[in-house]
């Protein structure tokens, strides 16, 4: 059998497809990964791309003859990396290297083609490109140009006004598709692929008016719909690829070798050449030396790319707020329930003070020099203050010496802050627009992308509490930390007074799709400026202090890291464009690729590791916090989806002056300190250990809140046992003490339990018998809630996974006062809570009109 990768090379008709096949499913996993090809979450996206890499692997292992060791070892340690990868970046760099280690493996065993000549460095060239934005945001004004002037022509062909994001028109697949036509020609020659890499884009351009939907179709439509054709003109770029002629080998590594050196030390067949050192070929330590600058240049865009590397010890934990503007200092209390009943910031204090924060008001309609002395966190909420050129000038000398500015706004011009924000901010790039950023679909997961470094110092990419708010404006050096990729810009409507301008929800004519700016940085003099273009995550910040607001603050309060710095962020994305480059100049093999990929990673992961220490975050668990264990899986749902949402079970803790904490993964130190633990119908079962922590914290004095029905006990049994408990499988029905004929109103003066359980001993028995217990709540003979106490603390069962559901005790649209009386009476006696002693700790200024 002929060689494939002989002299006159001809790949057969088996690799040509193999190439046509593996070329568009490699590179729509690497955008799929990438979030370009529609709202989906990034766990799903992790999961699709590692999908397709062990599918790719399979096939390469089928027609090699078999890995060796080293090659198992490099493809499980990539595809772990991919998996377990903490930021979309990181990700990136994981897919490419685990194709890397792949294609590795399988040539080890010389067997069949390898992958389609320039794939993979047009992989990395692609995630160079995509960091080289994130460093850089300017740099993607060329790509808004072009996603300018197609919405231009689609709206002069179809006849409607359309502005749409380079996103939305399917423009990083074409990209992909130009580098790979690029890099082949590069590898394998051929004048056709050039050609092939002009006709695409020009083809993908000319058919943007034809392919687009009408506005009227909503945004997913415009997503879907510009993803697909996107992918049409990548896959018409593999099939070119594996069908167009080759000039050189076909496969991953296509850089010919040096020809074999004399026994004079010079190149057979080169008179003259330079032998370089003893046994090395001339050009080879050049080439070194060009090699370790792109791999430094990598690294150092890695460093910049995660931005809160090595930024050192907090510069000051003092936090202001200049008490004036559209906010209230009012906290959960009893007595005001349903609709808005919270408060708006009222509970920001709590949280930062328990931190450790120095946390205070400005309560003067100026903010001069001496109010910011020794301030590092200056926090500006929803003022429509006019900023003359004096107060400007202190505000930023403030900045540039070093402090950091925060500024909360919210949607379409509401109380006036659009006037006073962007009076202040406009020397800063940027500006509040007037419209509500809304996403494309029913919650904003899968739908937004955060910054890599605003990632590494703790946010949670795809939930850092956004809800509805303005969009943002951005010019000159300021850059997004979260953007609305999937999401459109509402345009307010100022007739609308009553509903604060807000527009009509839909997208509509004239409203940009695609790309909207949630939250934005922007660095000045020593210190730096964070924007958000709205407040939910600091209303709420009980649910968003520890996976948005805590580690934003904890940034803020220190020093701006020198890779922060514009210069340095420029020269970063200009030395990562430039390593591509000599790749793309030099044919760089594999092992090269390869190389300049660990650099970047490593320019990520080890500084981010070493700033670890810096950047914990976390809530401080005390005795005032109250533990909501989500690492069992709780029978729990989200409130759109009216799966038993427990909203009301933490809006009660926060009125009886609690804190709460979710708890995403088993942590015995904090159990150990916190007040309580809530458990609701978990689904795994505890462990031995586990269930002995809980008891020994019981013992100390905390309380274990345990809410589930007999369905939902198989997590909970070895508790209950552990209890001398069990639920008997009778149920119960709705049960409440009203009489049958009582009106409405008398209903609800009385608890009421949705899907009730009887609650016995272990052997059956009445549980009133046991020692320690203290019936809450009997229907008949039935027990349905109880204490037991166990040392100082004990363990308070409701026998009901629905109880603290939002539709059992409060809403949006209404509450059931009888399970509020009920549930004050538990919290104030079990818990120990004084809901009476709960409140604000700041007097709220008058908002504006």
């Amino acid at each position: 059998m002929v060689d494939d990768r002989a002299e006159g090379f001809r790949p057969g008709w088996l690799n040509r497809a193999s190439c046509a096949a593996i070329t568009p499913a490699v590179t729509a996993a690497l955008l799929s990964l990438d979030g370009q090809l529609g709202p989906v979450s990034f766990t799903l996206r992790r999961a699709i791309a590692l999908v397709v890499i062990a599918v790719v692997a399979g096939f390469r292992m089928g027609r090699s003859r078999g890995w060796g060791i080293a090659g198992w070892v490099g493809v499980i340690a990539t595809l772990a990396l991919v998996a377990r990868a903490p930021s979309v970046p990181s990700a990136l760099v994981g897919f490419v290297l685990a194709l890397a280690a792949i294609e590795t493996a399988a040539k080890s065993t010389a067997a069949g083609a390898g992958w389609p000549d320039g794939l993979l460095p047009a992989c990395l060239a692609y995630v160079a490109l995509r960091l080289a934005v994130d460093l850089v945001p300017q740099a993607g004004a060329i790509t808004e140009m072009v996603a300018r002037v197609a919405s231009h022509s689609i709206n002069a062909a179809r006849g409607f006004d359309a502005r749409l994001s380079f996103t939305v028109l399917g423009g990083p697949a074409v990209i992909l598709a130009v580098l790979y036509l690029l890099w082949s020609w590069r590898r394998a020659g051929g004048m056709a692929r050039p050609f092939a890499a002009v006709i695409i884009p020009l083809a993908w351009f000319a058919a943007l008016p034809f392919v687009m939907p009408d506005v009227s179709a909503g945004p997913l439509a415009g997503f879907s719909r510009g993803a697909w054709h996107g992918l049409f003109w990548l896959s018409v770029a593999g099939l070119l690829g594996a069908l167009l002629p080759f000039g050189g080998q076909f496969n991953g590594d296509s850089t010919l070798p040096d020809p074999p050196l004399s026994r004079a030390g010079k190149k057979d067949g080169v008179a003259g050449a330079d032998p370089g050192r003893a046994g090395e070929p001339p050009g080879v330590r050049p080439r070194r030396v060009s090699l370790a600058a792109a791999c430094l240049a990598a690294a150092l865009a890695g460093v910049c790319l995660v931005g809160t590397a090595l930024i050192g010890p907090t510069a000051g934990k003092s936090i202001r707020v200049h008490n004036r503007g559209g906010l209230d200092w009012d906290r959960p209390v009893f007595g005001r329930f349903g609709a808005f009943s919270g408060g708006m910031f009222g509970l920001l204090p709590v949280y930062c003070r328990s931190e450790g924060y120095d946390f205070d008001i400005i309560d003067a309609d100026a903010i001069d020099a001496a109010d910011l002395e020794g301030v590092q966190v200056l926090v500006l909420i929803n003022s429509p203050k006019v900023w003359d050129e004096t107060e400007r000038r202190t505000v930023l000398d403030f900045v540039a010496q070093g402090g950091s500015l925060l500024v909360l706004g919210d949607h379409t011009d509401v109380f006036g802050l659009m006037r006073g924000f962007n009076s202040l901010l406009e020397p800063l790039g940027i500006r509040f627009r007037f419209d509500s950023a809304f996403k494309a679909r029913e919650g904003w997961r899968g739908c937004q992308a955060a910054a890599p470094d605003a990632v590494a110092w703790g946010w949670d990419e795809e939930n850092p509490g956004v809800a509805v708010g303005a969009s943002l404006e951005l010019s000159g050096s300021a850059r997004p930390l979260l953007f609305g990729r999937y999401g459109f810009s509402d345009a307010g409507v100022r007739e609308n007074v009553v509903g604060s301008f807000l527009g009509n929800y839909h997208y509509d004519q004239g409203e940009r799709l695609g790309d909207v700016v949630l939250v934005a940085t922007a660095t000045h003099g020593r210190g730096r400026v964070v924007v958000w273009g709205d407040t939910s995550a600091f209303q709420g910040v009980s649910s968003y202090y520890a996976k948005a607001v805590g580690p934003m603050l904890a940034w803020l309060s220190r020093p701006t890291a020198w890779t922060e710095r514009i210069p340095v962020r420029i020269a970063a994305a200009a030395g990562l464009l430039a390593a591509i480059l000599w790749l793309w100049i030099v044919q760089g093999s594999l092992t090269h690729v390869v190389l300049v990929a660990l650099s970047l990673l490593a320019g990520m992961v080890i500084p981010w590791c070493l700033s670890l220490p810096h950047l914990d975050a976390r809530v401080r668990v005390a005795d005032d916090t109250v533990l909501i264990d989500r690492s069992h899986f709780p029978a729990t749902g989200h409130y759109n989806a009216r799966v038993n949402p427990i909203g009301p079970l933490s809006t009660n803790l926060l009125r009886c002056g609690f804190r709460t904490v979710d708890m995403e993964a088993w942590d015995p130190a904090a159990i150990a300190r916190a007040r309580g633990v809530a458990l609701v119908a978990p689904q795994r079962p505890f462990t031995s250990e586990e269930i002995a922590l809980l008891l020994r914290a019981e013992e100390g004095g905390s309380v274990v809140l345990l809410v589930v029905g007999q369905p939902d006990s198989f997590g909970s049994r070895r508790l209950l046992d552990a209890h001398g408990l069990a639920l008997l499988p009778k149920p119960m029905g709705t049960v409440t003490s009203a009489a049958p004929t009582a009106s409405r109103r008398e209903r609800e003066q009385q608890p009421r339990f949705l899907d009730a359980w009887p609650i016995v001993t272990a052997n059956g028995g009445d549980p009133a018998g046991l020692p320690g217990v203290e019936v809450i709540y009997r229907h008949g003979e039935d027990v349905v809630a109880l204490f037991q106490q166990r040392g100082q603390g004990g363990l308070l069962l409701i026998a009901d996974t629905r109880f603290f559901s939002d539709m059992n005790i409060e809403d949006m649209s209404g509450f059931w006062p009888g399970n509020l009386a009920l549930v004050h009476d538990m919290f104030r006696r079990y818990l120990g809570a004084d809901p009476d002693a709960v409140q604000p700790v700041f007097r709220s200024p008058e908002k504006p009109q």
